[in-house]
Protein backbone atom coordinates (compact mmCIF):
# COMPACT_ATOMS: atom_id res chain seq x y z
CA UNK A 1 0.00 0.00 0.00
CA UNK A 2 1.88 2.72 -0.85
CA UNK A 3 0.06 5.67 1.43
CA UNK A 4 1.40 9.50 1.99
CA UNK A 5 1.04 12.30 3.41
CA UNK A 6 0.37 15.62 0.81
CA UNK A 7 0.23 19.17 1.70
CA UNK A 8 -0.91 22.07 0.01
CA UNK A 9 1.56 24.91 -0.09
CA UNK A 10 0.45 28.92 -0.46
CA UNK A 11 -2.81 28.42 -1.23
CA UNK A 12 -3.61 26.36 -4.41
CA UNK A 13 0.42 26.33 -5.31
CA UNK A 14 2.69 23.24 -4.79
CA UNK A 15 1.92 20.27 -3.03
CA UNK A 16 4.57 18.49 -1.10
CA UNK A 17 4.16 14.55 -0.61
CA UNK A 18 5.52 12.43 2.27
CA UNK A 19 6.13 8.83 2.06
CA UNK A 20 7.89 5.64 2.96
CA UNK A 21 9.19 4.53 -0.89
CA UNK A 22 8.10 6.07 -4.16
CA UNK A 23 8.99 3.18 -5.81
CA UNK A 24 5.91 2.19 -4.34
CA UNK A 25 3.76 4.99 -5.78
CA UNK A 26 5.61 3.95 -9.13
CA UNK A 27 4.46 0.18 -9.36
CA UNK A 28 1.16 1.22 -9.06
CA UNK A 29 -0.93 2.90 -11.79
CA UNK A 30 -3.56 3.99 -9.72
CA UNK A 31 -1.03 6.01 -7.56
CA UNK A 32 0.75 7.61 -10.25
CA UNK A 33 -2.46 8.67 -11.76
CA UNK A 34 -3.12 9.96 -8.20
CA UNK A 35 0.19 11.90 -8.48
CA UNK A 36 -0.61 13.81 -12.13
CA UNK A 37 -3.68 15.00 -10.65
CA UNK A 38 -2.13 16.50 -7.90
CA UNK A 39 0.86 17.78 -10.21
CA UNK A 40 -1.35 19.40 -12.65
CA UNK A 41 -4.02 20.92 -9.75
CA UNK A 42 -1.15 22.55 -7.83
CA UNK A 43 1.84 22.87 -10.79
CA UNK A 44 4.87 21.81 -8.51
CA UNK A 45 5.05 18.18 -6.93
CA UNK A 46 7.51 18.20 -4.28
CA UNK A 47 8.41 14.66 -3.15
CA UNK A 48 9.89 13.82 0.23
CA UNK A 49 9.99 9.80 0.50
CA UNK A 50 12.27 7.83 3.53
CA UNK A 51 13.73 5.57 1.15
CA UNK A 52 16.58 6.37 -1.70
CA UNK A 53 14.81 7.35 -4.84
CA UNK A 54 15.54 4.67 -7.36
CA UNK A 55 16.10 5.64 -11.20
CA UNK A 56 13.29 2.86 -11.42
CA UNK A 57 10.72 4.93 -10.01
CA UNK A 58 11.92 7.93 -11.71
CA UNK A 59 11.49 6.31 -14.96
CA UNK A 60 8.29 4.73 -14.39
CA UNK A 61 7.10 7.79 -13.30
CA UNK A 62 7.65 9.88 -16.27
CA UNK A 63 6.83 7.62 -18.67
CA UNK A 64 3.18 7.42 -17.15
CA UNK A 65 3.27 11.47 -17.19
CA UNK A 66 4.33 10.84 -21.31
CA UNK A 67 8.16 10.78 -21.55
CA UNK A 68 8.54 8.79 -24.62
CA UNK A 69 10.88 5.91 -23.69
CA UNK A 70 13.22 6.35 -26.09
CA UNK A 71 14.39 9.93 -25.53
CA UNK A 72 17.83 10.34 -25.43
CA UNK A 73 19.67 12.37 -22.35
CA UNK A 74 20.26 16.16 -22.44
CA UNK A 75 23.79 15.59 -21.84
CA UNK A 76 24.99 12.28 -23.74
CA UNK A 77 28.40 12.48 -22.57
CA UNK A 78 27.57 12.27 -18.75
CA UNK A 79 27.58 8.50 -16.87
CA UNK A 80 24.51 6.68 -17.74
CA UNK A 81 22.04 6.65 -15.16
CA UNK A 82 19.84 3.92 -16.65
CA UNK A 83 19.63 1.75 -19.42
CA UNK A 84 16.24 1.37 -19.28
CA UNK A 85 15.57 5.01 -18.74
CA UNK A 86 18.16 6.77 -21.07
CA UNK A 87 16.30 9.63 -20.48
CA UNK A 88 17.39 10.34 -16.91
CA UNK A 89 19.92 12.92 -17.54
CA UNK A 90 23.05 13.13 -15.34
CA UNK A 91 23.81 16.50 -13.98
CA UNK A 92 26.55 15.28 -11.14
CA UNK A 93 29.24 17.07 -10.46
CA UNK A 94 32.27 15.98 -8.45
CA UNK A 95 34.22 18.78 -6.33
CA UNK A 96 36.89 21.17 -7.70
CA UNK A 97 39.10 23.05 -6.38
CA UNK A 98 37.83 26.98 -5.72
CA UNK A 99 39.27 29.72 -7.83
CA UNK A 100 39.78 33.33 -6.88
CA UNK A 101 37.56 34.43 -9.49
CA UNK A 102 34.49 35.80 -8.30
CA UNK A 103 31.41 33.44 -9.60
CA UNK A 104 29.43 34.71 -12.36
CA UNK A 105 25.54 33.32 -12.27
CA UNK A 106 24.00 31.27 -14.98
CA UNK A 107 20.85 32.95 -16.14
CA UNK A 108 19.16 29.62 -15.07
CA UNK A 109 19.55 30.70 -11.39
CA UNK A 110 17.01 33.33 -12.30
CA UNK A 111 13.37 32.64 -12.82
CA UNK A 112 13.24 30.95 -16.38
CA UNK A 113 11.13 27.90 -18.39
CA UNK A 114 12.78 24.84 -19.82
CA UNK A 115 11.57 25.72 -23.32
CA UNK A 116 7.98 24.64 -24.44
CA UNK A 117 7.45 21.24 -22.02
CA UNK A 118 5.17 19.28 -20.65
CA UNK A 119 7.24 18.97 -17.34
CA UNK A 120 10.28 18.83 -16.03
CA UNK A 121 11.98 16.53 -13.48
CA UNK A 122 14.94 17.32 -10.76
CA UNK A 123 16.24 14.25 -7.95
CA UNK A 124 18.47 15.48 -5.93
CA UNK A 125 21.37 13.50 -3.75
CA UNK A 126 23.86 14.38 -1.77
CA UNK A 127 23.50 17.77 -2.70
CA UNK A 128 24.17 20.93 -0.61
CA UNK A 129 23.00 23.63 -2.70
CA UNK A 130 23.25 27.31 -1.65
CA UNK A 131 20.58 28.86 -3.29
CA UNK A 132 16.83 26.73 -2.72
CA UNK A 133 14.48 26.04 -5.77
CA UNK A 134 11.87 28.76 -5.93
CA UNK A 135 8.99 28.43 -8.57
CA UNK A 136 6.08 30.88 -9.16
CA UNK A 137 2.73 30.69 -10.47
CA UNK A 138 2.06 32.69 -13.91
CA UNK A 139 -1.66 31.68 -13.61
CA UNK A 140 -1.77 33.92 -10.60
CA UNK A 141 0.71 36.27 -12.41
CA UNK A 142 -1.60 36.64 -14.85
CA UNK A 143 -4.48 37.10 -12.64
CA UNK A 144 -3.01 39.98 -10.60
CA UNK A 145 -1.94 41.86 -13.23
CA UNK A 146 -3.64 45.64 -13.15
CA UNK A 147 -6.18 46.46 -15.93
CA UNK A 148 -3.75 48.82 -18.43
CA UNK A 149 -0.87 45.73 -17.92
CA UNK A 150 -3.95 42.96 -18.82
CA UNK A 151 -4.65 45.04 -21.90
CA UNK A 152 -1.44 44.38 -23.32
CA UNK A 153 -1.14 40.83 -22.56
CA UNK A 154 -4.36 39.85 -23.31
CA UNK A 155 -4.30 41.82 -26.70
CA UNK A 156 -0.46 41.39 -27.75
CA UNK A 157 2.66 39.07 -29.28
CA UNK A 158 6.30 39.04 -27.68
CA UNK A 159 8.83 38.77 -30.13
CA UNK A 160 10.99 36.13 -28.18
CA UNK A 161 14.54 37.15 -29.24
CA UNK A 162 17.25 34.07 -28.68
CA UNK A 163 18.31 32.53 -25.53
CA UNK A 164 21.70 30.92 -25.08
CA UNK A 165 22.12 27.29 -23.80
CA UNK A 166 21.89 26.77 -20.11
CA UNK A 167 25.88 27.62 -18.56
CA UNK A 168 25.69 31.45 -20.18
CA UNK A 169 25.00 34.46 -17.86
CA UNK A 170 22.52 37.54 -18.47
CA UNK A 171 25.55 39.34 -20.01
CA UNK A 172 26.16 37.15 -22.37
CA UNK A 173 22.59 36.88 -23.96
CA UNK A 174 22.65 37.86 -27.65
CA UNK A 175 20.80 41.22 -28.61
CA UNK A 176 17.56 41.51 -30.70
CA UNK A 177 17.49 40.22 -34.27
CA UNK A 178 14.04 40.64 -35.60
CA UNK A 179 14.86 37.80 -38.49
CA UNK A 180 15.43 35.83 -35.78
CA UNK A 181 12.56 36.19 -33.30
CA UNK A 182 9.75 34.10 -32.28
CA UNK A 183 7.04 35.48 -32.23
CA UNK A 184 4.24 34.29 -29.27
CA UNK A 185 1.23 35.42 -27.73
CA UNK A 186 1.86 37.04 -23.71
CA UNK A 187 -1.39 35.36 -22.97
CA UNK A 188 -1.46 31.52 -23.80
CA UNK A 189 -3.81 28.66 -22.94
CA UNK A 190 -2.52 25.89 -20.43
CA UNK A 191 -2.28 22.92 -22.97
CA UNK A 192 -3.89 20.54 -20.50
CA UNK A 193 -6.40 22.72 -17.92
CA UNK A 194 -7.33 25.48 -20.70
CA UNK A 195 -6.51 27.93 -18.10
CA UNK A 196 -4.83 31.67 -18.91
CA UNK A 197 -1.54 32.01 -18.25
CA UNK A 198 0.70 34.68 -18.61
CA UNK A 199 4.24 33.75 -21.27
CA UNK A 200 6.98 35.93 -21.39
CA UNK A 201 10.47 35.77 -22.96
CA UNK A 202 13.51 35.21 -21.18
CA UNK A 203 16.00 37.46 -23.17
CA UNK A 204 15.95 41.30 -22.26
CA UNK A 205 15.97 42.21 -25.74
CA UNK A 206 12.93 40.58 -26.90
CA UNK A 207 10.21 43.52 -27.85
CA UNK A 208 6.39 43.75 -28.19
CA UNK A 209 4.76 43.62 -31.44
CA UNK A 210 2.65 47.19 -32.25
CA UNK A 211 4.80 48.80 -29.86
CA UNK A 212 8.28 51.07 -29.73
CA UNK A 213 10.93 49.05 -28.40
CA UNK A 214 11.60 51.34 -25.15
CA UNK A 215 7.99 50.75 -24.54
CA UNK A 216 8.03 46.95 -25.03
CA UNK A 217 11.56 46.68 -23.29
CA UNK A 218 9.81 48.49 -20.39
CA UNK A 219 6.60 46.40 -20.13
CA UNK A 220 8.19 43.27 -20.17
CA UNK A 221 10.45 44.48 -17.29
CA UNK A 222 7.78 45.35 -15.38
CA UNK A 223 6.04 42.20 -16.67
CA UNK A 224 8.96 40.00 -15.17
CA UNK A 225 9.53 42.13 -12.10
CA UNK A 226 5.75 41.29 -11.20
CA UNK A 227 6.89 37.33 -11.50
CA UNK A 228 10.19 37.62 -9.49
CA UNK A 229 7.83 39.45 -6.35
CA UNK A 230 4.77 37.48 -6.43
CA UNK A 231 3.93 36.12 -3.10
CA UNK A 232 2.52 33.19 -5.25
CA UNK A 233 5.65 31.06 -5.14
CA UNK A 234 7.25 28.55 -3.32
CA UNK A 235 10.57 27.15 -2.57
CA UNK A 236 12.28 24.23 -1.56
CA UNK A 237 15.54 23.00 -0.75
CA UNK A 238 17.15 20.60 -3.18
CA UNK A 239 19.15 18.44 -0.57
CA UNK A 240 19.48 14.64 -0.36
CA UNK A 241 16.61 12.43 -1.37
CA UNK A 242 14.22 14.91 -2.82
CA UNK A 243 11.98 15.04 -6.22
CA UNK A 244 10.74 18.14 -7.76
CA UNK A 245 8.31 17.96 -10.50
CA UNK A 246 6.69 20.79 -11.98
CA UNK A 247 4.53 22.22 -15.02
CA UNK A 248 6.60 23.40 -17.88
CA UNK A 249 4.16 26.34 -18.88
CA UNK A 250 2.20 27.21 -15.88
CA UNK A 251 5.54 27.94 -13.36
CA UNK A 252 8.56 29.61 -14.14
CA UNK A 253 11.73 28.21 -11.65
CA UNK A 254 15.05 28.75 -10.91
CA UNK A 255 18.15 26.24 -10.35
CA UNK A 256 19.54 26.17 -7.47
CA UNK A 257 23.84 27.41 -6.94
CA UNK A 258 25.82 24.37 -6.03
CA UNK A 259 29.22 25.46 -3.56
CA UNK A 260 32.08 24.38 -5.86
CA UNK A 261 34.05 22.79 -3.97
CA UNK A 262 31.64 20.15 -3.29
CA UNK A 263 29.71 16.73 -4.56
CA UNK A 264 26.64 16.91 -5.62
CA UNK A 265 24.23 13.96 -7.54
CA UNK A 266 21.64 15.83 -9.58
CA UNK A 267 19.33 14.08 -12.05
CA UNK A 268 16.96 16.25 -14.39
CA UNK A 269 15.21 15.94 -17.66
CA UNK A 270 12.48 17.47 -18.97
CA UNK A 271 8.98 15.86 -20.31
CA UNK A 272 7.94 17.02 -23.78
CA UNK A 273 4.36 18.30 -24.35
CA UNK A 274 2.15 17.18 -27.45
CA UNK A 275 2.41 20.30 -29.00
CA UNK A 276 5.87 22.23 -30.32
CA UNK A 277 4.30 25.27 -29.81
CA UNK A 278 2.47 27.17 -27.20
CA UNK A 279 -1.08 28.16 -27.94
CA UNK A 280 -3.72 31.14 -27.65
CA UNK A 281 -5.94 31.54 -24.78
CA UNK A 282 -9.38 32.81 -26.01
CA UNK A 283 -11.88 33.99 -23.82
Amino acid sequence: MAAYKSTVQNGNFAVRVELEDFGAVAADPAKMAEMQTLLDRHLVLHVSPQKEITSDAVGKFSVFLGMPMDTAPRRPTAAQISATYPFIGNFSSKAKPLTPEPRVANYIESLHYDGISAYSLQASFNAEPMTPNLWSDMRAAYAGLTPDLKKIVDTKNALHAIVPPPGASLRDFPGFDESKAARRPLRIKHPRTGEPLMYLPKNPASRIEGMSESEGVAVLYELWSRVNTSPVRYTASASHNQMFVWDGLGTTHTNPAYPRDKDRTLWFFIIPGKNPDVEPYKA
